[in-house]
């Protein structure tokens, strides 16, 4: 993975409008959920760059980017596990 920061989700700010998939260029981010449910972003590490455009394609202030990459690494990868988001 050759990003320098990746995106951090908070799903309890998310709501659900897909303005952060929709800006990312390499098609790395997932939207779960629909409008009134539990939304949540998937991210597909190995594709994400790092350039931000995810944080700032976000309205509701719901994307943070970090550079804690082992952190989000971790998380992302638990959720792949939990959720059975396929590769």
């Amino acid at each position: 993975m050759d990003a320098p920061q990746l995106p951090w989700f908070f799903s309890e700010l998310c709501i659900g409008c897909g303005g952060c998939v929709n800006v990312c260029p390499r098609g790395a981010l997932e939207l779960f959920g629909g409008q009134g449910d539990f939304h949540s972003i998937w991210v597909a590490i190995e594709k994400c760059s790092g350039c931000g455009l995810c944080e700032k394609g976000c309205t509701a202030n719901a994307v943070r980017m970090t550079k804690d990459i082992h952190l989000t690494q971790q998380r992302y990868d638990s959720m792949r596990r939990n959720v059975k988001i396929p590769l």
